[in-house]
């Protein structure tokens, strides 16, 4: 069975002889062949250790918390640029609690808003910051 492990920067890992750890801030694909070459399995790893959740800040219900930080990494999972990742935080808070949901999301912000009470978070996953709040 030929193991092959692949990062976000499309370089190819031959993994056959040994699995080792793979530490990446990014997703890493994970592609199974049998030995006649067919894909057996794929599946997308992610190093949790390195997105813990840490909130700094927060005015809004454990329920909201959590499924900030739920949004968040599903769209880490699923998305390498930080605008695209505050979008789909964003549009997703608006389906499910209501408009209008701002969010911010970078390594290196500052920031000053007005919030509605009860609807606010600051926290990190790994080492980006995610910044939500419902204003007006």
């Amino acid at each position: 069975m030929l193991v092959k492990l692949t990062n976000q920067r499309s370089a190819n890992i031959d993994c056959s002889d040994k699995l080792g750890l793979v530490q990446s801030f990014f997703a890493v694909t994970l592609v199974l062949f049998d030995t006649a070459g067919g894909s057996l399995f794929t599946s997308r790893i992610f190093n949790m250790v390195d997105r813990q959740a840490v909130i700094k800040n927060s005015d809004m219900s454990e329920e909201m918390q959590a499924h900030a930080i739920e949004c968040a990494q599903k769209a880490m999972e699923n998305c390498n640029i930080e605008k695209d990742i505050a979008s789909y935080i964003k549009k997703e808070f608006d389906k499910r609690w209501s408009p209008t949901w701002h969010c911010v999301v970078g390594r290196n912000f500052g920031s000053y808003v007005t919030h509605e009470t009860k609807n606010f978070i600051y926290f990190y996953l790994g080492q980006v910051a995610i910044l939500l709040f419902r204003s007006g």
